[in-house]
């Protein structure tokens, strides 16, 4: 029996992306069309694939934070576009057919991690951006 392929998308502009399977662990960062290229060539594998995803429209769209009217602003703006990826990413998903599992961003959730705490949790050395560390952590523990 084939096992299972794990894909954890931490959506955004840059969105992480993280693949497990046996062995293997990728982890990268790619703009919206290159992720939308990445299963749109992999169509055959999605019944083996289970796909977990961030979903930012899950949250408040700015957390209360110590910062000025412009900073604040500015992240509204990202949270803005994550959203949007987000829902992009889920409307792909439904059109394809594919089945996925939406997460809400907590702090529990393990995501957030800098690259020393993710290193010892996983264990992995790998180069990684923070966005490829998110889209692991939704997967690590499920594998």
């Amino acid at each position: 029996m084939k096992s299972k392929m794990l894909i954890g998308i931490d959506p955004g502009v840059k969105n992480g992306f993280a693949k497990l399977s046996d062995s293997l662990i990728e982890l990268s960062t790619l703009s919206f069309w290159k992720l939308i290229n990445w299963f749109d060539s992999r169509k055959s594998f999605f019944p083996d694939m289970r796909i977990h995803i961030e979903d930012p429209t899950a949250n408040r769209p700015v957390f209360n934070r110590n910062v000025g009217k412009g900073s604040m602003l500015k992240i509204a703006q990202n949270v803005g576009e994550n959203k949007c990826m987000a829902k992009l990413l889920f409307q792909y998903f439904e059109i394809n057919g594919i089945e996925y599992h939406r997460h809400r961003p907590t702090k529990k959730s393990m995501t957030k991690l800098n690259a020393v705490q993710f290193e010892k949790v996983t264990g992995l050395k790998q180069r990684s951006s923070e966005h490829s560390r998110d889209a692991c952590m939704l997967i690590w523990h499920r594998r």
